[in-house]
């Protein structure tokens, strides 16, 4: 068994124009500047101890493994959202992030 026909083409096309595409010299291209506001755990998150993030883990059938995995966030206050999102989640119903969330926000 392998893939239809039809998909097995549409791969093989989009393959086909990547390979055509011109490489690109991203030394000679001015790009806009844009605001680097990467997530940084706020001090809830951050003061966890290792023995309480693998035990919230535990509680949320969560199990992570590599290199400097981040610790698990409780609330979607503790993602750093800009207020307007928290605030649209909070009116679609969502009052807790799925174990999932809490792990990979």
């Amino acid at each position: 068994g392998g893939e239809p026909s039809g998909m097995r083409r549409q791969l093989k096309d989009q393959k086909g124009a990547l390979d055509n595409l011109d490489d690109l010299d991203h030394d000679e291209i001015e790009y806009a500047a844009f605001n680097k506001a990467f997530y940084a755990p706020g001090h809830v998150v951050s003061s966890m101890s290792d023995d309480e993030v693998s035990s919230y883990r535990k509680t949320l059938n969560v199990s992570c493994s590599g290199f400097d995995v981040p610790r698990p966030l409780k609330r979607f206050e503790h993602a750093g959202f800009h207020p307007s999102l928290l605030a649209a989640i909070r009116k679609h119903g969502y009052e807790a992030p799925t174990p999932i969330q809490c792990q990979t926000l």
